[in-house]
């Protein structure tokens, strides 16, 4: 075999394994993102075993997707096949949970990833799961009136309410925006109401 065709086939050979590696959809994905199905499921199960709030499959999906790290549907599709393989766990409330063979694939090969995407992956699914708990846990209602819309927010703790606040605003983008605002932390909200009326109290005294 003559030199020209051995480096033919040792192109060919780069290619096909560059092919193997890339075997993912790089749409919507920021470069250094995710492009092979075995680094998103790693990933995912990196999530799954290292997070502290309650996950569920939208959290690992629009962190994926919000952090540019993977394809939205690639991460979908790789959620359903390790539920499938019993590697992650779906309790009765729509959290998932870490079976033993993802502890262990986390455990062997977890800093083949790359640090930054496991920091910022972390970062971003933990501040999602806050939020989508404090949007099942508080309620917000904007209605609309003849030149007005109103934004009722609620911060309770199971049936025991804390907090009913209602504001007025012009228009339902300014709704809208002060609905995202709250549920970003509700908490925070109404320490700073409380805050603001007890502190006017003392300054009264």
């Amino acid at each position: 075999m003559s030199e020209k065709e051995t480096k033919n086939e040792s192109t060919v050979s780069e290619n096909e394994n560059e092919d193997l590696r890339f075997d993912a959809l790089a749409s919507g994905i920021a470069d250094g993102g995710l492009r092979s199905t075995l680094e998103i499921n790693l990933l995912i199960c990196y999530i799954t075993v290292n997070s502290r709030g309650r996950l569920t499959e939208k959290v690992i999906a629009d962190t994926m997707m919000r952090g540019e790290i993977a394809n939205y549907f690639e991460t979908v599709n790789a959620i359903k096949k390790l539920k499938q393989k019993g590697m992650i766990t779906e309790d009765e409330n729509g959290y998932l949970h870490p079976g033993d063979g993802c502890k262990n694939l986390v455990d062997l090969v977890e800093n083949d990833l790359p640090y930054t995407i496991r920091k910022k992956s972390i970062e971003i699914s933990r501040k999602l799961a806050v939020r989508e708990t404090f949007e099942k846990e508080n309620k917000v209602d904007i209605e609309k009136h003849n030149d007005y819309y109103s934004v009722t927010m609620h911060l309770a703790d199971g049936d025991k309410e804390f907090m009913i606040l209602t504001l007025n605003l012009p228009t339902a983008a300014q709704a809208e925006t002060v609905k995202d605002c709250y549920y970003n932390n509700p908490v925070e909200i109404y320490n700073t109401v409380i805050d603001a009326l007890f502190g006017a109290e003392i300054e009264n005294e």
